[in-house]
């Protein structure tokens, strides 16, 4: 019986210290300083993306000694802040919080900033910057990846530019060589309104991963530039996986390693003959996709 009831007062106890830190009730002052935010969210609504963004959080010091604001740290680079460090006994503070729009993607954000104190009952507070950031131009989506392309391969994605606001929407495209796989196009499909944005692979590649940006240039101020990704992979004609391996005793039986050669070209590859230069390990070759892919085992 007596386990039980201890159980419950602590449950008890615990229940009401965590209502008081979300409703802001106040606590006993104790012989220390007691930090207390009552609202710890800010929700900015919906915001335009170039927008400057501020909030001011009040810190209210419930405790006997003076709270110092050890630490106040924002979870990413597009938030700044500035705050009162010390607050006397029954006093109030302000953490002043900013926020760069221009540094946030399209749609819903949540931006913590870390509140670190002396209040030992409650030395770090979280708090939180909300809302939802709104672009001039809507780019769905917002890069062309075409992942793995073999030898000679042609694909094409359409990037859509939507304008979102009741200025017609200007779009220039400066440059249509992107790089050394890519070629990109731009059409506009609905006067000031909509955009499609086409890029395409142009072979022949060198084997190995690509990655350019396509700069776009619009008479929205706050978006004057836009940037759209373009990304692959070209696999080479044959491809060896893995291309180094390590047997650690040849012709024991006991180390076994698999080498797959495939081949990512159009014409079907024949392999005559697998060998090793270490007479102590055993190769031994299996056709598994004739002309395209084989298995090569060393023990």
């Amino acid at each position: 019986r007596h386990v039980v009831l201890l159980a419950t007062a602590v449950g008890l106890v615990a229940s009401g210290r965590i209502q008081a830190q979300d409703t802001g009730q106040t606590q006993s002052p104790g012989p220390g300083p007691l930090l207390e935010i009552t609202a710890p969210k800010h929700d900015f609504g919906e915001v335009w993306i170039g927008q400057e963004l501020e909030h001011t959080f009040e810190v209210h010091n419930k405790g006997l000694a003076e709270l110092e604001l050890t630490k106040v740290r924002p979870s990413c680079g597009c938030t700044v802040t500035q705050h009162d460090r010390f607050i006397p006994p029954g006093g109030t503070g302000k953490i002043l919080v900013g926020l760069r729009t221009t540094r946030l993607a399209s749609g819903p954000f949540d931006k913590e900033v870390m509140v670190t104190s002396n209040d030992a009952s409650n030395e770090r507070v979280t708090l939180h910057l909300q809302g939802q950031v709104k672009y001039y131009v809507d780019i769905n989506p917002r890069s062309a990846q075409f992942g793995d392309l073999r030898p000679g391969e042609v694909q094409s994605q359409v990037i859509h530019l939507t304008n979102q606001s009741d200025k017609p929407l200007e779009v220039t495209l400066p440059e249509t060589v992107i790089g050394e796989f890519f070629r990109a196009e731009l059409v506009e499909t609905s006067i000031g309104q909509e955009f499609n944005l086409i890029v395409r692979t142009h072979p022949p590649f060198r084997a190995g991963r690509a990655r350019s940006t396509i700069k776009l240039l619009t008479n929205m101020p706050a978006q004057a530039e836009i940037q759209v990704t373009a990304s692959a992979n070209a696999m080479a004609r044959l491809q060896a996986e893995p291309q180094s391996i390590t047997i650690l005793r040849p012709s024991s039986g006991e180390s076994k390693k698999k080498i797959t050669l495939t081949n990512h070209g159009e014409q079907p590859v024949h392999l005559t003959r697998a060998s090793c230069d270490d007479s102590r390990v055993l190769v031994d070759a299996l056709e598994v996709e004739a002309g395209r892919k084989y298995e090569v085992t060393l023990t």
